[in-house]
């Protein structure tokens, strides 16, 4: 069975939360054809940092303290966030680091297959370079507001190429 791990910013924080749930689904539905499902998403204030929820094994990395002030992900959306918050800029340097590493030490732990990233930045940045150095398959989704970002960025080139 491979072992999938899902890079997200989007999960929901508990069992039952109203966050938007269509990679809790995804990772739902790719768990019926027999894939082993790990998810990787950033911590929220009282959310465990590892959980099952329907047969998923959710961990969740701390990107700020205290943990109250993590302010990119969940209740705006990393962009939106970005856009209300001088505290969320000086954290996404952070979130990318904290990401990164816990990746790294999921993959060699849970000997982890394939990383399925969602999203071009930061998660299939992080998929491309543990693709590169740890040599696991990687699979990248892209949502609709990364054609957008990624029209944005000045190094788009490069992007478009990972």
């Amino acid at each position: 069975m491979k072992k999938v791990l899902v890079l997200t910013t989007t999960f929901p924080r508990w069992k039952g939360d109203h966050m938007p749930s269509f990679v809790y689904e995804l990772s739902k539905q790719l768990k019926k054809e027999k894939l082993d499902i790990t998810v990787l998403a950033p911590h929220y204030p009282n959310s465990s940092l590892k959980e099952n929820i329907d047969g998923l094994t959710v961990f969740r990395y701390v990107y700020f303290y205290p943990k109250r002030y993590q302010k990119l992900c969940y209740d705006y959306g990393v962009l939106p966030a970005l856009k209300r918050s001088n505290l969320a800029k000086i954290q996404l340097p952070l979130l990318f680091l904290s990401e990164l590493f816990k990746c790294i030490e999921i993959c060699k732990k849970e000997k982890i297959d394939v990383i399925h990233s969602h999203w071009i930045l930061p998660h299939g940045l992080i998929g491309a370079l543990i693709h590169k150095f740890l040599k696991k398959e990687h699979i990248l989704t892209i949502h609709a507001a990364d054609l957008y970002l990624l029209n944005r960025l000045p190094l788009k080139y490069i992007f478009k190429k990972i």
